[in-house]
C-alpha cells in the first residue's frame, strides 16, 4: 500500500512539474505574438527550460529546435531566454530576395531600414561575442554569434533549406 502510493505520488509529482513547465513555457512569452520579429540578444540558453534562470517580467522563454536550418537535427533542442522585445526589430527596407550561393544553396537577402541598421549597429558592437537569434513571429529561426560589428543593414541567410528560405521569405513579405 505504501509502494502503491510512493509512486503514484511520484507521478502525480513528475505530471505537475510538466505542466508547470508547460504553464512557465507558456506564460513567460514562447506564444508566437505579432510584432515580435527582429534579432534578440540571447541572455542564457540550456537544453531544458529548467536550465534556465526564471524569467523577469520583460522576459521570455523560446523554444528553437533548428527547423530551419540545412543540418537541422544534428543538435538538440535549446531553450533561449529573450526579452519580450526584439533588441533589433526587423524594419525591411525592400522584400527579401531568393538566391543561390557557389554550392547551388539556396540563399536569402535581406535588407534593413537605415534606422534599423544603426540598431543593428549598435547591438552587434554592445554584444560581441554573444548569441543573438532571428526570430520570426515569435518563433527561433536561425541563431548566430556576433563576430564583428554589423554595419550597412544588408545580410544573407544562408544555412537555410531551399523550402524553409521560401518559407521564411513568405513569412517576411506578409
Amino acid at each position: 500500500m505504501m509502494i502503491r502510493l510512493s509512486i503514484a505520488l511520484r507521478r502525480n509529482a513528475v505530471l505537475g512539474l510538466a505542466a508547470m513547465i508547460a504553464i512557465t513555457i507558456s506564460s513567460a512569452g514562447c506564444a508566437r505574438e505579432q510584432g515580435q520579429t527582429g534579432f534578440y540578444v540571447i541572455l542564457a540558453d540550456a537544453q531544458g527550460v529548467e536550465g534556465l534562470p526564471k524569467p523577469a517580467p520583460d522576459q521570455q522563454i523560446a523554444r528553437y529546435d533548428q527547423k530551419y536550418l540545412r543540418e537541422a537535427g544534428q543538435e538538440p533542442t535549446r531553450y533561449l531566454l529573450l526579452r519580450k522585445k526584439p533588441d533589433v526589430a526587423l524594419k525591411l527596407a525592400r522584400p527579401p530576395e531568393s538566391g543561390e550561393d557557389s554550392r547551388g544553396f539556396t540563399t536569402l537577402s535581406i535588407e534593413l531600414t537605415k534606422e534599423a541598421a544603426m540598431d543593428l549597429e549598435r547591438v552587434s558592437r554592445d554584444n560581441l561575442g554573444k548569441k543573438v537569434a532571428f526570430v520570426i513571429e515569435g518563433e527561433p529561426v536561425t541563431i548566430h554569434k556576433i563576430r564583428s560589428v554589423i554595419t550597412g543593414g544588408q545580410f544573407q541567410l544562408s544555412r537555410c533549406t531551399d523550402n524553409a528560405c521560401e518559407y521564411i521569405r513568405s513569412r517576411l513579405t506578409q
